[in-house]
């Protein structure tokens, strides 16, 4: 009976100690004083949020007990998962970098092809005669390798052109195709004829520009023409600098045909690279696309799991959201209490995903709250000058002043008397 009563006494006076403890609590809690001085904390700390700090403090507190505590969860964070996690933030930045080139590889193209538009209008009736001129000396043009190479070009073209996939006579001279192609007869080139000629350049341009001369299988012979374009570029460029006889004699026709040919193989090869860029760019999708359904189907299990020790006021369908938009934002790593008491406290998944945002910088301030010696190891120059306006401003409040200069006041005193001694 003795011990009965002896262990009364002593869970009464535990309950009374309890209550006191509570009330303390609740005024501390309340004091003002308290809650600028946390809140200025949190502004050296460069923790400024509109969003609710109190519920943010709680939640950071919240999630260090249960991680302190082992009660933590097992979230999503095997090393499979991080592994995957950290691929595919990777495939996103990519992604979005390819994409950025893409971009800008379609306006440089579209330039591109408005030079080469603007080049073939230049074929006019003073090109005629010139171009006659050039079928009458065959020599010539066997003989020169820009001539040679720009015309050979402008055959295997028009060749791809009419769907002959490398049909022409070869058994002919590349002068005698390309005065078929002209429209050279009786050693003569026609009004008429150079007409037709001026007309199947547009065509040429038209295909090479609308993309429609590329693919399979004109895929080789198309390669073929950009590797040729590349040889009548270094020997266009070899003529200018020598002052090429040859060039001067048939003025402006050769010239014209060489920077044709170098404008239409040039968009060819920017073609193909962008092409290629694009099937890369694809497969990157792709295979963004399937991880990222493997991580979601890992997250959908784990999520099941979690759903036996999920509190009654907390949606699992908002859980999931929440978890799936931190995976997207590479914040994979919030602690799983952290997400419910969120919920628990904003019952939004928006508002959570705002109060999750600061949740590291919380723990942070969370750390010098609980230990406020840690505050000596803010050096000064890591706060910012916006954060020391903010804190001055706090502690200029007229609820708050007294105290601030009572404290300020005793600090410097203890200073003068260290410096002193």
């Amino acid at each position: 009976a003795a011990d009965l009563h002896a262990w009364v006494l002593a869970l009464h006076a535990y309950t009374e100690a309890a209550a006191e403890f509570n009330e303390a609590l609740g005024k501390v809690a309340a004091s003002p004083v308290i809650s600028v001085v946390c809140r200025c904390v949190c502004d050296f700390l460069d923790l400024n949020t509109d969003a609710d700090l109190n519920s943010l403090i709680h939640v950071a507190a919240t999630a260090r007990q249960a991680a302190e505590g082992g009660a933590e969860p097992v979230a999503y964070d095997s090393a499979e998962g991080s592994a995957d996690e950290s691929k595919l933030q990777r495939i996103r930045q990519c992604v979005t970098m390819m994409e950025t080139d893409i971009r800008y590889s379609k306006a440089e193209h579209k330039r591109q092809r408005d030079q080469l538009e603007y080049r073939v209008d230049d074929l006019s009736s003073d090109h005629r005669p010139v171009f006659e001129r050039l079928c009458r000396n065959p020599e010539q043009i066997e003989n020169d390798k820009l001539a040679s190479n720009a015309i050979t070009f402008v055959i295997k073209a028009f060749d791809l052109l009419d769907a002959g996939h490398g049909r022409s006579d070869d058994k002919e001279s590349t002068t005698e195709q390309f005065k078929k192609i002209l429209g050279f007869q009786n050693d003569k080139l026609s009004d008429q004829g150079f007409s037709v000629f001026q007309k199947r350049a547009h065509e040429l341009t038209d295909h090479v520009a609308s993309q429609r001369l590329m693919g399979s299988p004109e895929g080789l012979e198309v390669q073929a023409l950009i590797r040729m374009s590349n040889r009548v570029k270094n020997e266009y460029e070899v003529a200018l600098r020598n002052e090429s006889s040859v060039m001067k004699q048939y003025d402006p026709a050769l010239p014209f045909l060489a920077q044709w040919v170098k404008g239409l193989g040039g968009y060819l090869q920017k073609s193909d690279e962008h092409r290629r860029k694009q099937e890369e760019l694809d497969a990157l999708k792709k295979n963004r696309d399937l991880l990222q359904k493997k991580l979601d189907e890992d997250l959908e299990r784990t999520h099941a799991a979690e759903l036996r020790r999920l509190p009654k006021d907390v949606s699992d369908v908002q859980l999931l959201e929440v978890k799936k938009q931190l995976r997207a934002r590479a914040q994979a790593g919030v602690p799983h209490t952290a997400i419910v008491v969120s919920l628990q406290l904003t019952r939004n998944v928006d508002k959570t995903l705002a109060l999750l945002e600061h949740l590291p910088a919380a723990m942070q301030a969370l750390e010098h709250l609980a230990e406020p010696t840690r505050l000596a190891g803010i050096h000064p120059n890591s706060i910012k000058a916006r954060n020391y306006v903010r804190v001055s401003d706090r502690l200029k409040a007229p609820d708050v002043l007294p105290a601030a200069a009572r404290v300020g006041a005793e600090a410097r005193q203890h200073l003068s008397v260290k410096t002193r001694a």
